[in-house]
């Protein structure tokens, strides 16, 4: 089983400033954005945790290449929802599955790798950082 909770967000340094009003709420939005995709990933990572300790078993779609979380990648959605998650949830750029089954296509824009003894979740869309949540 996994030890090790930690939880990363690195930002990279932005390379201007920019002093109009629309940069400004577009940096924010980017915030927002980042702040639900940590949330998402902690999420997941959870989830998959405890999927794992409750059934001391791991998930074979879970690899130590990464793959996004989707029915054509890692296919996880039907261990967690609806046990684990009330929905599947999903990077702010893609649309939101509402549905509390797992649809047949789906996509999350969230990747999940094995790194040893670890299940690393992160969300490469994320805007001027590295976000990963490692179990």
């Amino acid at each position: 089983m996994w030890k090790k909770i930690t939880i990363l967000a690195f930002s990279m340094t932005l390379t201007g400033c920019v002093s109009q009003s629309s940069d400004s709420q577009l940096s924010a939005l980017d915030s927002a954005d980042n702040t639900k995709r940590i949330m998402d990933i902690t999420i997941l990572a959870t989830a998959i945790e405890q999927y794992v300790a409750e059934r001391s078993t791991e998930l074979s779609e879970i690899s130590d290449t990464a793959q996004e979380i989707s029915s054509q990648g890692a296919d996880i959605c039907q261990y967690l929802v609806p046990d684990y998650l009330a929905q599947l949830p999903a990077d702010p750029n893609l649309p939101p599955y509402p549905e509390t089954v797992c649809p047949e296509e789906y996509a999350t824009g969230y990747f999940i790798i094995k790194d040893g003894e670890s299940i690393v979740v992160s969300a490469p869309s994320a805007v001027d950082a590295l976000l990963e949540a490692r179990r």
